[in-house]
């Protein structure tokens, strides 16, 4: 691990010997600093074994995870296994000292859906109509326009983040593939579309070169 910290472009630890001295450099950044994240990704890629692993206790909305160690040291906390679906894997976890409690440092985005529009005979039926609602009754053969709104996460400590919307209409609804996206309000065409029945999905291409949107609204607008 040493030696790759020493190899880091512009490294701080060329004059590091020990874990020590490793310590006594990384006690000068700052907390989230892009120092400590190219460290923590060096160790990451450089783990021999695990020193403990997690054992996790089920909440209703939340879980919580404990990990056993043997005796003092420097101990560095992962992620490892599948990231599922609506899950984010979390940034690398320092300073874990004694017996402590420490926060997962992720961001897993949030979708609202609501109708924005249905094709129905508003005059005779004005009671039909739904704008930027959640509403379902709807005429047979109207056209009804879905928007999906969530936000860019930030994801300044990953090389990559896979962004994929996926959505399962009602029966009696047909998805007509159109499909249109824009970012912090500019048109964003960069992604794919697929179906399985009633079921379509949204992937967004090399979505984690909108780090520089972190924050913007994410809109996709479909029927």
């Amino acid at each position: 691990l040493l030696t790759a910290l020493k190899g880091l472009e512009g490294s701080p630890y060329t004059s590091c010997e020990t874990a020590e001295d490793v310590a006594n450099v990384l006690v000068g950044f700052e907390d989230d600093s892009t120092e400590l994240d190219a460290f923590a990704k060096a160790v990451g890629a450089n783990l021999a074994a695990a020193a403990g692993n997690s054992t996790e206790t089920r909440g209703a909305t939340s879980s919580t995870y404990e990990i056993d160690v043997a005796g003092d040291g420097y101990y560095f906390v992962k992620d490892t296994g599948t990231i599922g679906s609506s899950e984010t894997a979390t940034k690398y976890i320092l300073k874990v000292v004694k017996s402590v409690k420490v926060a997962a440092k992720s961001e897993t985005p949030t979708l609202d859906k609501v109708i924005v529009d249905a094709d129905s005979d508003k005059d005779e039926n004005p009671a039909d109509e739904n704008t930027d609602g959640n509403g379902t009754a709807q005429d047979v053969g109207s056209v009804v326009e879905f928007k999906l709104t969530s936000k860019v996460p930030e994801m300044a400590s990953y090389d990559s983040y896979t962004y994929v919307v996926s959505d399962t209409l009602s029966g009696g609804l047909t998805f007509n593939n159109d499909v249109a996206v824009t970012i912090g309000g500019t048109a964003y065409t960069d992604f794919t579309v697929a179906q399985n029945g009633q079921t379509f999905t949204i992937t967004f291409n090399n979505f984690i070169r909108q780090q520089v949107n972190a924050g913007k609204e994410i809109v996709n607008h479909f029927l």
